[in-house]
């Protein structure tokens, strides 16, 4: 699991689930979310974007679901995809540039979780240089810190639950979409109607 900012610099990084591993799950297990959900450490203005296996949060947005949405679910369904495609520009920028991952990896299968690692640190490394093209920084970029291993007992288990799935930032931002009359670009409504 793996998130970015809008320059492409990998800010979380986790191979502690291997690659067939449901989001949801791997989500859950990781030590981010007991950063944000339990520890409240993530600033009010920030949060993280998820595609469709994540539950919305107030910290953590996901797609609205379903098909035949309206106008401005759909636009902020078209805005976020647009903010996910970042971290899938930051896959391809360290997958181009080290080719060690042209090919399945040759390396034993307790290394290779130190051998991402250490491509993505790396890649932060060529992009912070300047040896990669990416985005202006219009902002600071948020940097999650390192925590200690998750261990929830059952009433934080139960606190994160309650609070999870109001959407509420979601719906405040479907709302704001719908005041400002922000809708999906022209050029990609076809694509819906198909």
């Amino acid at each position: 699991m793996a998130g970015c900012s809008a320059r492409l610099i990998f800010h979380i990084f986790s191979c502690k689930s291997g690659g067939s591993t449901n989001d949801s799950l791997a989500w859950e297990i990781s030590d981010l979310r007991h950063l944000i959900e339990v520890d409240k450490r993530l600033p009010e203005p920030f949060y993280i974007v998820g595609d469709e296996a994540f539950t919305t949060t107030s910290q953590l947005l996901s797609p609205w679901p379903g098909r035949s949405l309206g106008p401005w679910k759909d636009s902020f369904n078209y805005h976020l995809s647009c903010m996910r495609q970042s971290v899938e520009r930051a896959f391809g920028l360290l997958t181009q540039r080290w080719g060690i991952f042209w090919r399945p990896l040759r390396c034993r299968f307790s290394t290779w979780s130190l051998v991402c690692t250490v491509a993505a640190k790396l890649h932060n490394f060529c992009i912070e240089e300047g040896e990669v093209d990416a985005p202006v920084r219009h902002q600071d970029d948020y940097e999650a810190r390192d925590s200690a291993e998750v261990q929830m007992n059952d009433e934080e288990r139960d606190e994160v639950r309650s609070t999870r799935a109001t959407g509420r930032r979601r719906e405040d931002l479907t709302f704001m979409l719908e005041q400002q009359g922000i809708r999906r670009p022209v050029h990609s409504m076809f694509s819906r109607e198909l």
